[in-house]
């Protein structure tokens, strides 16, 4: 019979829904999932992906534009035109007279992100209003912004002429209004007309996915607890610490210092990794010119990241303080180079051309700087800093599936340095009182813990180090009175001086049940399998070989 035939539970990342990860076998006792935060991961197509926080479209009729929406020297919009979506849906708005516009009355403050579809017709400008905050001009034509009175703005070539714009402003406004414009901060002429799609209007800092409306706003349930199955290295369920990119524009390098010298930055002038028009290119004109983020508050160790994109063979500097500043060479594609810093005192992340370093023209996106030794999947920040909440991953209630006298289990997984004290992944009851623990200390230090009725029968913390990055396969066989495990098709444990008693296992977990981060699995995970039954020697080594 097959192992497959033979295990009680496989699980291999695949099916998810929001707080739940679907086993490949039993589907009907799927993991439960925790975070309670937005994160990212890499997605199938190699997209850098966000699973969004809770959003609400604000505006009503979010894509009927002749109802709710008031014109002004502007026909009556119409629609059935082909869209950025490839539906007819979308709308022609044509001016009659000067400030040809549509208007939706609103009542926001703080922090609003406006967001669109557009594309030019005979006229190819558009100018935005959150009236009385700011207004911002765009070229459609081009793809580029005009005057901007908004604190962030960006822009995502679609295709055929189309755009996404959002814009985001910080006050109380009144009214969104689009207008058909004839240039650069000029509203003046009497006709010309533009297409437009899917308007929305939120809270916060971001534009996220289009939400459809139509009497009354809708609310778009956040993705907090969705599993993060991640295509970085293979596909693995991906668990992190908490962690916050102290990086507020980490896509605005606009807001960055610059130092040397003259550099150009221009926003949103290239597709990035997430696979829209928000990266930015920094043009410097020669040596020892830097651009930089400065923040003397955070000390200690700290690792900063950085999506950069040049030409092959070209160097540029990054680094998270001003002496030893790495080079790094660039390939040609994107490519997320990392920087730590272990000394004390403010830090300075920077991009640079000092030491010699030849490049002059890169494309760069999603910095980050976090306080640790390693760097973690992309946070987005855009005007202040975020956090992304710790993750847990657990089966409870599965007595069912493990072995109590005898059983065993398979994990494979990619390894890192523990975050805080010690990454578990374990079978238990819920208590310390009965366990077979895996686990990972800050020392990169595999270790192994069986326990079960308060006495803890095997116990070794210091068994074999590990390399950070490693993909590592590991099998455990526990018996009454043994206790066999292999790493990578070697034998590790051979344990057979125990005598042990039911340990009322009801729980397969990623970390224990505490509350406590410091006991959190926190590495990429491609496969578990439990089996109700002890496996052979023969087995568990054709398990684990590489």
């Amino acid at each position: 019979m097959a192992l497959f035939d033979r295990a009680s539970l496989v699980q291999i990342p695949s099916g998810y829904k929001e707080g739940k990860l679907y086993n490949i076998k039993p589907f009907d006792q799927p993991f439960e999932f925790e975070r309670g935060s937005a994160a990212t991961r890499v997605n199938e197509d190699g997209l850098i992906e966000t699973f969004y926080d809770e959003a609400t479209n604000l505006l009503l009729q979010s894509n009927q534009f002749d109802t709710t929406w008031t014109t002004f020297n502007a026909d009556t919009p119409t629609t059935g035109y082909s869209g950025y979506d490839g539906s007819t849906d979308a709308w022609l708005l044509s001016k009659t007279g000067s400030g040809g516009s549509v208007t939706q009355t609103v009542s926001t403050s703080g922090v609003q992100t406006i967001s669109f579809y557009a594309k030019a017709n005979t006229s190819n400008w558009i100018r935005v209003t959150l009236g009385s905050v700011g207004t911002s001009f765009f070229d459609l034509a081009n793809g580029v912004f005009g005057v901007d009175q908004s604190i962030s703005s960006n822009a995502t070539s679609l295709g055929d002429g189309w755009h996404r714009i959002s814009l985001t402003f910080n006050g109380s406004g009144t009214h969104v209004q689009l207008f058909v414009a004839d240039g650069d901060n000029d509203i003046s002429g009497t006709s010309g007309s533009i297409y437009i799609q899917d308007a929305q209007l939120e809270s916060g800092y971001f534009a996220t996915p289009y939400i459809e409306t139509t009497t009354e706003a809708v609310t778009r349930p956040n993705r907090h607890d969705t599993p993060r199955i991640d295509y970085t290295n293979g596909k693995s369920l991906l668990l992190e610490p908490q962690r916050t990119n102290y990086t507020p524009y980490s896509e605005d390098f606009t807001q960055w210092t610059r130092g040397g010298g003259q550099q150009y930055v221009t926003s949103n002038y290239a597709i990035s990794p997430d696979g829209t028009q928000n990266a930015d290119r920094i043009l410097f004109t020669g040596e020892n010119q830097e651009v930089a983020f400065n923040d003397a508050s955070i000390s200690g160790a700290t690792v900063g990241s950085i999506y950069i994109k040049g030409t092959s063979g070209e160097t540029i500097r990054f680094g998270v303080n001003d002496s030893n500043v790495p080079t790094h060479t660039l390939d040609g594609t994107w490519q997320r180079i990392e920087a730590i810093r272990s000394t004390t005192g403010g830090v300075r992340l920077t991009v640079n051309t000092y030491g010699g370093a030849t490049a002059r023209d890169v494309l760069v996106w999603g910095a980050q700087l976090e306080q640790a030794s390693y760097a973690t999947s992309y946070i987005p920040t855009n005007g202040q800093t975020e956090t992304r909440l710790l993750e847990y991953c657990h089966l409870e209630n599965s007595t069912n599936l493990i072995g109590q006298n005898e059983g065993s289990y398979y994990i494979e997984w990619t390894h890192r340095i523990a975050d805080q004290t010690y990454s578990i992944f374990n079978i238990t009851d819920g208590t310390n009182d009965n366990r077979i623990q895996l686990s990972f200390n800050q020392s990169l230090n595999l270790g192994f813990l069986y326990a079960v009725d308060g006495s803890t029968h095997f116990s070794d913390v210091n068994i074999q180090q590990l390399s950070v990055g490693q993909n590592y396969k590991f099998a455990v066989t526990y018996t009454q009175n043994s206790l066999t495990a292999y790493l990578d098709g070697i034998k590790i444990i051979d344990y057979t001086s125990f005598s042990a008693s039911n340990g009322n296992f009801n729980q397969i977990a990623f970390g224990l049940k505490s509350d406590n981060p410091s006991f959190k699995f926190n590495m990429p995970c491609s496969k578990v399998v439990v089996f109700p039954e002890a496996l052979t020697d023969t087995e568990l080594q054709e398990l684990t070989t590489i």
